[in-house]
């Protein structure tokens, strides 16, 4: 068993992967309540790391440490030799800390390897073939779904056209023509979204776009920008992927609340463009009852009726930016600590 290291190594990125994921997640989970977060884009942020960091980790092992290419079995080694290992250590100022299983001489051992070792060889190779293959057929299945998607969105805005009607609110104005947005409409049945990363669009409805009030329209505007400006779509796309080749990772929860955190940041984004919380809310109200609820592009964006109903609540609320602010010394502490746990070497050798 252990000459077929390249085997034990692909079971490694099935079981660590479980692991390290909720590891991640508590932790993430852990500065947000100690540093009490509720501002909604630092939250997307730190909720993005545990998917994000899945990606990362296939290139985190260190291999001259494994205590399998030294062709020592850690089931066989003298008992009192395999340790727990719980580190942190710096690196220019950044913590990075290691949750490791390790014999004498610095060497590694995993969860994954111990598993591995106790199994006969062909059930260990018919679990990676399956789940590899499971894994193709996913990452396939989402590429397709992508392209249908993306096939619909084209038909949909094929005749778009520039919408002439103007911006009045000074900072809006000002943010669409610094990030370049051109603002399309389209007589094809569609809600309000924005695409684009080097080419940024916001497309509207031909007649939403003319029976919305000027305050609605801004405040749409607003909110769709803001997706622009972070790359949402870029972000959710890339973290799909991910949860698609690591289909066996329970994250299909996460990356709802993940989606629903990022509406809710761009929801409060209109505070800061002096917008009222009440236009967005009729706004999205409006767009929702014109919209086909059966079509693919609105199926992507609805997040449930509970949802919306939390969403109206907030805006209802009219939160405060005020009270959402971090301190500059707070922002660099969870910034250090978010690339610390980013980086750091969970379960993995």
């Amino acid at each position: 068993m252990l000459e077929n290291w390249m085997g034990l190594y692909a079971f490694n990125l099935l079981i660590n992967s479980i692991l390290s994921f909720f590891t991640t997640l508590g932790l993430t989970q852990l500065v947000i309540f100690i540093f009490k977060i509720h501002h909604p884009r630092l939250k997307t942020f730190l909720w993005m790391l545990p998917i994000l960091k899945l990606g990362l980790d296939p290139f985190l092992y260190n291999f001259q440490d494994w205590a399998i290419l030294q062709w020592i079995n850690p089931l066989e080694v003298t008992e009192g030799t395999r340790m727990f290992s719980l580190g942190l250590s710096f690196a220019d100022g950044i913590p990075f800390s290691t949750i490791q299983l390790r014999l004498f001489d610095h060497l590694t051992f995993t969860m994954a390897d111990l598993i591995a070792l106790s199994l006969n060889a062909s059930i260990l190779k018919g679990i990676l073939l399956g789940v590899g293959a499971i894994s193709c057929l996913s990452v396939i299945r989402y590429a397709y779904k992508n392209f249908q998607a993306s096939a619909h969105f084209k038909k949909c805005v094929a005749h778009a056209s520039m919408h002439q009607r103007p911006v009045f609110n000074a900072r809006l104005n000002d943010k669409l023509i610094k990030n370049r947005v051109e603002i399309l409409t389209s007589n094809r049945e569609i809600i309000p979204c924005a695409c684009g990363i080097f080419k940024k669009k916001i497309y509207f409805p031909l007649n939403l776009a003319d029976t919305l009030s000027q305050t609605q329209y801004e405040a749409i505007l607003g909110h769709e920008l803001d997706h622009l400006v972070w790359y949402d779509g870029l972000w959710r796309l890339i973290a799909y992927l991910v949860c698609h080749v690591f289909w066996w990772v329970p994250t299909r929860r996460w990356m709802n609340h993940l989606e629903q955190i990022q509406e809710i940041a761009c929801d409060d984004s209109i505070l800061g463009l002096d917008m009222l919380s009440l236009d967005l809310a009729s706004a999205i109200l409006d767009s929702y009852k014109q919209a086909k609820h059966d079509s693919p592009l609105m199926i992507s964006h609805l997040q449930g009726n509970r949802f919306l109903s939390k969403r109206f609540g907030r805006m209802m609320e009219a939160p405060s930016m005020e009270k959402k602010k971090l301190s500059i010394y707070k922002i660099c502490m969870i910034g250090v600590l978010s690339f610390g746990i980013f980086f750091s070497r969970f379960w993995i050798f």
